[in-house]
């Protein structure tokens, strides 16, 4: 069984001496990217100096708010992004 920080290395393209994520003070989580808790951890882990998550769905559903809270990290999305769109399409399915 892989471990977190294989997977996470394999996602990111990581290489032993090289570490672009140490550098990074923004995220941005596309909605096809789904991280566990445990992968989730292990990123933020190797983000020392984030500061922002943008998370590019509407709800937070599976983020562990409470994890980024912890280390001062603010998370945002797209919530009032396309409520109209979602609202015109409720109403032309009825």
């Amino acid at each position: 069984m892989r471990d977190v920080h294989q997977t996470l290395d394999d996602k990111f393209r990581i290489v032993e001496g090289f570490d672009p994520l140490k550098k990074v003070y923004a995220l941005w989580l596309s909605s096809k990217l789904y991280l566990s808790s445990a992968q989730t951890e292990c990123l933020l882990n190797r983000l020392p100096g984030l500061e922002w998550v943008y998370y590019q769905m509407a709800g937070y559903d599976h983020l562990d708010l409470e994890m980024f809270e912890k280390r001062g990290i603010m998370v945002s999305n797209n919530r009032d992004f396309s409520s109209r769109r979602v609202a015109e399409i409720a109403i032309a399915l009825l």
